[in-house]
C-alpha cells in the first residue's frame, strides 16, 4: 500500500520520462558532473532536475538507500540471497562483508518481474571515522560488480531499484584472490609456513609464505610486471623480485633452484620465472618457494589473501521462496539474529507478524512492522494464514492509530486476522492487508 505516496506515484509515473528530457538539455557543467557520477547518482539528479526530489516517494527512496548502508548486516562470503522488492514501496538492501587486502569482491545480481527496471548496485568502503565512501558502481543494466580491496576492512554492497520498479531479485557475493598461485600444479594446501611466524628464536618474523613442492617444480609469475632484481642474497639464495606496476608492489620469489628470467625483463602473469629449490638459508629444509609481497612504505605485507581464494560455493537458498515478499508470522518462540546464524538481537513470541524480504540458506531476512530488520530461522516461521474473523473495526495502513484508514471490518465484509504485533492485529479484508487495534 502506498497511502499518501499514491499521489506521488501517479506524478512520478507521468513525469519520469520528462526527467530524461531535462537531463538531455542540461547545461555543460551539469553534464560534466553527471559524467563522473554513478548510474544511481545520475538518476537521482534527473529526478531533481524534473522537480521530483521533493515528493514523498523520492524522499523515501533516498532514505531507504541511506538506511541500507547504515543497517547492512554482516554476511560471510560466499553468500547468496533471493528476495523481493515491492514496486509500490521504495526500498534497498545492504550487505556488509569483511575483506582482506589482496582480495577481490565479486557480486552477481539481477531482478525479474513485470515491473522490473534498473537495479542499481554500488559498493562502499567503511571507515571508522568517516561516512561510507563509494568505490565502485555497476553500469546500468549490468549484472556483475567487482572491486579489489585496497586494505583490510569492510565493504558494503547496496542494491536498489529505480522508483516504481520492483520484482524478485537474486544476489551472490564471493571473494577471490587477485593474484595467481605462484607454484605450478600446487594449491594452498602446500603452504606450511605463514606470514608472521617466528624466526631465529623470535628475533624476526616470517615475511611471506612457504609453498612446498618437489625440486625443479616451475615457479610462475603471480602477476605481470618487470623483473627489477634477479640475483642472490644470504637468506633467499637465488631470488627474483617482480614489480607489479598495477599495484605498486614487489613480488619476491626466493630459495629458487634457478632463475628463468633476466633483470629488466617484462613478464606476464603465469610466465615461468624460476624453479623450486632450497637455496640460501633453506639448505637444511625440503625444497620450497618463499613468496613475499613488499610495499615501499610499509614493507612486508601478508601475501596469503592475494593468492588464496576462499570457498566459492555459497550455501544455496533453502527457504520457501513463495513466502518472500509477503507477511509471515512466527510459528513458535523465535530468535531474531543480526545476520544468518548470527547473534540474537531480539526474542519473539509465536504469532508475530514479519515481512519476508528475502531468504539465504535456511534463514529469512525479515522486517518487523516497526522497521527493524533481522534474520530468523525458516523453521520458526510459517505462512500468515487466517486465524479467526472479526466483524468490526477500522483497518489502518500501519500499527498506529494515527496512520491512514484503508478499510473497515463489517459483518458483511469481515476481516481475517493473520498475525499480530504489539496492540494490533494484522488483518486481511477484501484483498487489503492492514492493521486493526485489538
Amino acid at each position: 500500500m502506498l497511502g499518501r505516496g499514491q499521489g506521488d506515484g501517479a506524478i512520478l509515473s507521468r513525469t519520469l520520462a520528462l526527467a530524461v528530457v531535462f537531463a538531455v538539455g542540461a547545461c555543460d557543467a551539469v553534464e560534466r558532473t553527471l559524467a563522473t557520477a554513478s548510474p544511481r547518482e545520475r538518476y537521482a539528479e534527473r529526478l531533481r532536475m524534473a522537480g521530483l526530489d521533493s515528493t514523498a516517494l523520492t524522499r523515501e527512496w533516498q532514505a531507504a538507500a541511506t538506511r541500507a548502508l547504515s543497517t547492512a548486516p554482516l554476511v560471510t562470503a560466499p553468500f547468496e540471497e533471493a528476495g523481493y522488492f515491492a514496486s509500490a514501496r521504495p526500498d534497498a538492501r545492504g550487505y556488509r562483508v569483511r575483506v582482506r587486502r589482496g582480495q577481490r569482491l565479486v557480486a552477481t545480481f539481477g531482478m525479474t518481474g513485470s515491473r522490473s527496471g534498473i537495479l542499481f548496485a554500488d559498493l562502499f568502503e567503511l571507515a571508522d571515522s568517516a561516512l561510507p565512501s563509494r568505490i565502485e558502481s555497476a553500469d546500468s543494466g549490468a549484472t556483475i560488480l567487482e572491486a579489489e580491496a585496497a586494505r583490510d576492512g569492510e565493504l558494503v554492497l547496496r542494491l536498489q531499484p529505480e522508483l516504481l520498479s520492483g520484482g524478485r531479485y537474486s544476489v551472490t557475493i564471493r571473494l577471490s584472490a587477485t593474484l595467481g598461485f605462484p607454484v605450478r600444479g600446487a594449491d594452498p594446501g602446500a603452504i606450511r609456513s605463514r606470514f608472521g611466524a617466528e624466526r631465529d628464536a623470535g628475533r624476526r618474523s616470517h615475511e611471506g609464505v612457504d609453498i612446498f613442492a618437489p625440486r625443479g617444480t616451475t615457479v610462475v609469475a603471480a602477476h605481470g610486471g618487470v623483473a627489477v632484481w634477479v640475483g642472490q642474497n644470504e637468506l633467499g639464495g637465488n631470488v627474483v623480485m617482480i614489480r607489479d606496476r598495477e599495484r605498486g608492489l614487489g613480488h619476491y620469489y626466493a630459495h629458487l633452484d634457478s632463475q628463468l628470467v633476466v633483470e629488466g625483463e617484462v613478464v606476464t602473469r603465469g610466465q615461468p620465472i624460476g624453479l623450486v629449490g632450497n637455496s640460501g638459508n633453506a639448505r637444511t629444509t625440503p625444497p620450497h618457494l618463499h613468496f613475499g609481497i613488499y610495499e615501499r612504505r610499509r614493507g612486508a605485507i601478508d601475501p596469503a589473501p592475494f593468492i588464496i581464494s576462499p570457498d566459492s560455493t555459497a550455501d544455496p537458498v533453502r527457504v520457501d521462496e513463495a513466502l518472500v515478499g509477503s507477511w509471515i508470522r512466527t510459528s513458535r518462540a523465535a530468535s531474531l539474529q543480526a545476520a544468518p546464524a548470527g547473534a540474537e538481537v531480539r526474542a519473539l513470541e509465536p504469532g508475530i507478524a514479519l515481512l519476508a524480504l528475502g531468504g539465504s540458506g535456511r534463514s529469512f531476512r525479515i522486517r518487523l512492522p516497526d522497521g527493524f530488520e533481522a534474520f530468523v530461522a525458516a523453521d520458526r516461521v510459517e505462512a500468515a494464514r487466517p486465524l479467526r474473523r472479526v466483524e468490526t473495526g477500522t483497518i489502518r495502513e500501519s500499527p498506529d492509530t494515527a496512520s491512514a484508514e484503508v478499510a473497515n471490518a463489517t459483518k458483511a465484509s469481515p476481516a481475517e486476522v493473520i498475525a499480530r504485533y504489539e496492540a494490533f492485529d494484522l488483518v486481511r479484508v477484501a484483498g487489503v492487508e492492514g492493521w486493526r487495534r485489538r
